[in-house]
């Protein structure tokens, strides 16, 4: 099954995502609020799709998205 995972501090915006992928898109989902938090869930498996929230600085985006790149290499 597919994995999605979303990094969303906002917890209105969270919980809508969680819902989203619930009903609509039947993927295994793990939401966290952090790079730190997301960078670790990579630890175990490299998802299909990563959502990142608007209100993260461009910084956690980058460090996420490193992550994702040297994970997916491996």
């Amino acid at each position: 099954m597919s994995l999605v995972l979303a990094v969303e501090p906002d917890a209105q915006r969270a919980d809508a995502l969680r819902r989203l992928v619930r009903e609509k898109v039947g993927a295994d989902f793990i939401l966290v609020t952090s790079a730190y938090a997301a960078v670790a869930a990579m630890s175990g498996r490299v998802p299909d799709l990563v959502l990142l929230g608007s209100s993260l600085e461009k910084k956690a985006e980058e460090h996420v998205l490193d992550h994702l790149l040297l994970a997916s290499d491996a």
